[in-house]
């Protein structure tokens, strides 16, 4: 039982820090999170945009379409 919650407890700690915290200092941490957050927001920004059609359309097509030029 007492090795149990060695285990359990080790897994806690770990899932809470992650492994990557060893190696970084906090304020790397913190701006590779911010870094990430910031990605993030762009993203879900033109996610939305493409949802309710706000992006330009796109100009890929199976046709050749002649524009504005006659032969």
């Amino acid at each position: 039982m007492k090795k149990l919650i060695a285990l359990l407890l080790a897994c806690i700690v770990l899932g809470l820090t992650g492994c990557a915290t060893m190696t970084e200092t906090p304020s790397e941490r913190n701006s590779r999170i911010l870094h990430n957050w910031r990605i993030q927001s762009r993203q879900l920004v033109e996610d939305v945009d493409t949802a309710l059609l706000l992006d330009k359309p796109s100009s890929l097509t199976p046709y050749h379409i002649r524009t504005g030029s006659a032969y």
